[in-house]
């Protein structure tokens, strides 16, 4: 009897702490930031995701942009010219692993 009410309070409190986990860690990251990936590696845009779309009172939207690095097209310059695109973070020519440490020094200022 005493593991069921146990149970029970933990599955009462267990939303509580998820969302107050999420509140904090949303907390401790900068603002979402643009980013321009290489397409020679398509884990590059699953790594950039959360850093240009993140929840969390709110959403956090900035522009993701897959690109030729050596010969970019028309659209995606057109693009970046239209929207000043200068502070965006460039992935290309590292490995996955590389790029995803890099990513997380940059945007998370600290984790629990």
């Amino acid at each position: 009897m005493k593991k069921v009410i146990a149970v029970a309070i933990a599955f009462f409190l267990l939303p509580n702490i998820i969302s107050e986990k999420t509140v904090t860690m949303a907390k401790q990251r900068q603002e979402a930031t643009p980013v321009i990936t290489s397409k020679e590696n398509p884990f590059y845009a699953l790594i950039a995701t959360p850093v240009t779309l993140y929840y969390d009172d709110g959403l956090h939207v900035k522009p993701l942009l897959v690109e030729n690095i050596s010969n970019p097209s028309d659209a995606v310059e057109r693009f970046k010219q239209l929207y000043g695109l200068q502070n965006a973070i460039v992935i290309a020519g590292k490995s996955p692993a590389e790029v995803s440490n890099e990513i997380a020094m940059q945007i998370w200022n600290s984790v629990e």
